[in-house]
């Protein structure tokens, strides 16, 4: 991330390789889509007080450095959106699965795994993006992946030397297992934006436990009136 010059900046753009391969060969960009989000205002330096009067309450506000453009809209967190003047409830994201404070847990390589369903409340759009912190050793199925890793080498998670894989994966429901057994416990943190209602994102927890090998034991039987 960079910041501009709010004295002379008013407009950044940041082209992709296939923005600049179309200008090299003359031809127009042809945007027909933009988002835009509020991730770099800082609202609470409004300041009704000022001296200066009304026109000068945003002023703070307004001499923010301003956020260059990004390529990804998936990187943008607070993403401005357009609704009917009639409506009067807020959209928010639920889960069909009950998750908690602490979060889900995924037990071991071989077991069914865990699903996020995700639905929204007040609204009924249903276009849904999964950001993973990291999916190393993991099995996604059910959405189509977006790759945010900028290595194409899979790195294998040996004690803590290795390089996360950071994913996003866009659709309805996801259904997520371990690849590997796990020698150690960790965890892995879960976004889930819907991506066309501006509905503020919900962050799930993931914790995936060791995988341990325990032989069965002898079972412990009683008689009535004692042993």
């Amino acid at each position: 991330m960079g910041f501009l010059d709010n004295d002379s900046v008013n407009v950044d753009a940041i082209l992709t390789k296939h923005g600049r391969k179309l200008l090299a060969e003359g031809q127009g960009l042809q945007i027909d889509a933009f988002s835009l989000a509020d991730d770099g205002v800082h609202y609470e330096l409004y300041n009704t007080a000022d001296p200066s009067g009304s026109d000068s309450y945003a002023r703070a506000i307004v001499g923010l450095p301003m956020q260059e453009a990004y390529t990804n809209a998936s990187t943008v967190k607070y993403h401005l959106t357009t609704r009917p003047r009639t409506q009067k409830f807020q959209p928010f994201i639920k889960l069909i699965e009950d998750v908690d404070g602490n979060g889900l847990r995924l037990d071991h390589h071989g077991a069914p795994g865990i699903t996020l369903t995700p639905y929204l409340e007040n609204g009924s759009q249903n276009n849904f993006a999964f950001k993973f912190s990291d999916e190393t050793d993991l099995v996604i199925t059910g959405g189509k992946k977006l790759s945010l890793s900028g290595s194409t080498v899979k790195y294998p998670r040996i004690n803590s030397y290795y390089v996360p894989e950071p994913a996003e994966y866009h659709g309805k429901s996801l259904n997520i297992q371990l690849g590997q057994s796990a020698d150690k416990a960790w965890q892995f943190v879960v976004e889930i934006f819907e991506r066309d209602s501006g509905a503020a994102p919900v962050t799930v927890v993931v914790n995936v436990d060791a995988t341990e090998l325990i032989s069965p034991t002898d079972k412990i039987t009683g008689t009535k009136g004692g042993m």
